[in-house]
């Protein structure tokens, strides 16, 4: 199967949690782009599961909250651990200030790389 993504993931290690009603999961996030990222933590929920993304990324500043849908999970094992990745997309960008959130994870991330 082909995967074609609107935009490239780039690797990244952000401690961040989802709030979804009365689900909170715990977790980080590993890999991110324009358009989604992919969640990774031990709670089991379903696809299709909406929710508010609470993102740790810049030190001495607040979480960056982004609305996403989970589209997908895959188990993910470490070799020592099994965990749950979840693949979300965002469905705010329309909102100005969390398309500019993304947009400056993206930069930063890219820019850190380098």
């Amino acid at each position: 199967m082909n995967e074609r993504r609107m935009s490239n993931r780039l690797p990244v290690n952000f401690p961040a949690a989802l709030k979804a009603g009365k689900l909170t999961a715990e977790g980080s996030i590993c890999q991110i782009s324009a358009n989604g990222m992919l969640f990774e933590c031990s709670k089991h929920f379903d696809t299709q599961e909406t929710g508010v993304f609470e993102l740790l990324v810049f030190d001495k500043e607040p979480p960056i909250a982004l609305e996403g849908k989970v589209i997908y999970k895959i188990y993910h094992n470490d070799g020592q651990n099994t965990t749950l990745r979840y693949g979300v997309q965002f469905t705010s960008l329309d909102n100005y200030i969390n398309k500019n959130a993304v947009e400056r994870i993206i930069s930063f991330v890219t820019a850190r790389g380098r």
